[in-house]
């Protein structure tokens, strides 16, 4: 059993994206997790989002809590062509209705992240 977190039960296969020190490289984090206050350092190397994510974070104490986490957010923005691919792709399915700005911009820089570093062959 890996050691990143008893509580998030890992799919098979999951373990091969840990890094020697069982933390995953990157993780892109939506608003709901930093609302919930998971402790990502415990989960990846390098924390990452959008600051359409922080604006969505309205409320005081998760502002004030985020700011003084012991590990940095860093914030970036997807690439252009991401976001088209990322729209394009939930036309297609159906799913473009149920998806805000944010949420789009957050699995295109997801995207981006898998294509810079393991290509999209496989997906």
């Amino acid at each position: 059993s890996s050691g990143i977190n008893a509580e998030w039960p890992l799919r098979p296969g999951f373990e091969e994206m840990l890094g020697s020190d069982n933390l995953l490289e990157y993780l892109i984090v939506d608003t709901g997790p930093l609302i919930k206050n998971i402790q990502f350092d415990k989960l990846a190397s390098h924390v990452i989002t959008t600051s359409g994510v922080q604006t969505e974070i309205r409320d005081h104490a998760t502002r004030s809590r985020i700011q003084l986490l012991p590990f940095e957010i860093q914030t970036q923005s997807p690439s252009e062509d991401s976001l088209r691919f990322v729209a394009d792709f939930a036309k297609r399915t159906g799913d473009i209705r149920s998806l805000s700005a944010v949420d789009l911009s957050v699995i295109a820089l997801t995207y981006d992240l898998e294509k810079r570093i393991n290509g999209v062959d496989h997906l």
